[in-house]
């Protein structure tokens, strides 16, 4: 998402190279939530089924493919990715919504967000890439998380709540309505993405009320996440999406 001042996409490959991710990033990529935020709405139908996506509307209390069950339960944590696996399933959802792959500036700015929201692939649940949630209008699964956060400090003084998420039956369509999510609502997040400016796209979400913690925090780690992702996990994807790989035919 960002072209540092004097660094084109190139630089910001060579910079990221092979190198261990910045101070810092590990560290906040290790929690799911601290706060009940707003996480991506959407409020639409389901998508429709793609490829091997079946579908949407699993019968009350059914397991989905993750063992997080539908219909408002707890969600459950499902197996881990690897940061290439996630790649790789963010630009099959992509190809499907899309009908072609993403261009690595776009997908590494998809990365990035996932590689944030998901402790970079370890913490998932229901399929959802993004957390996007859902205040009623999904006709699909939901299942519910409840986070604890501070209210305030000197003493300090916590507060749970709960955020209701959507379900999917695979993680290609959960990837899938990631996109369908940033096309419809987000569609100045992917223009910054780009022309490689993950700031832009970073403070775009803030603006859109992706997330409602703190900016800095959220912006600096998407940003170096991205720079991350182009260096040293994109280039390990089966086809290295261009144009770090072969540009598609047309």
């Amino acid at each position: 998402m960002v072209v540092l001042a004097g660094l084109g996409v190139a630089g910001l490959v060579a910079l990221a190279a092979g190198s261990t991710p910045l101070p810092g990033v590990a560290a906040i990529t290790e929690d799911l939530r601290t706060a009940p935020e707003p996480i991506g709405r959407d409020d639409a139908a389901p998508i429709p089924a793609v490829r091997d996506v079946t579908a949407m509307v699993h019968a009350p209390g059914a397991a989905t493919s993750s063992g997080a069950e539908a219909d408002g339960s707890a969600c459950v944590m499902q197996a881990p990715l690897t940061e290439v696996q996630l790649a790789e399933v963010l630009q099959a959802g992509y190809e499907a919504f899309y009908g072609r792959p993403a261009s690595a500036n776009r997908l590494a700015c998809a990365w990035a967000h996932c590689a944030f929201e998901h402790g970079r692939g370890t913490k998932l649940f229901g399929n959802n890439l993004g957390h996007i949630t859902t205040t009623g209008a999904w006709r699909g699964p939901t299942c519910v998380k409840s986070f604890t956060h501070k209210v305030s400090a000197n003493p300090n003084r916590w507060a749970s709540s709960s955020q209701t998420f959507r379900v999917h039956p695979t993680l290609e369509a959960g990837a899938l309505d990631y996109w369908k999510l940033m096309d419809a609502q987000y569609p100045h997040v992917m223009i910054a993405c780009d022309r490689g400016d993950s700031l832009a796209a970073a403070r775009e979400l803030r603006r859109r009320n992706y997330f409602t913690g703190p900016e800095d925090r959220y912006v600096q780690s998407l940003v170096q996440l991205y720079m991350e992702g182009l260096g040293s996990v994109l280039t390990k994807m089966a086809a290295p999406p261009w144009p770090i790989g072969p540009k598609p035919v047309r």
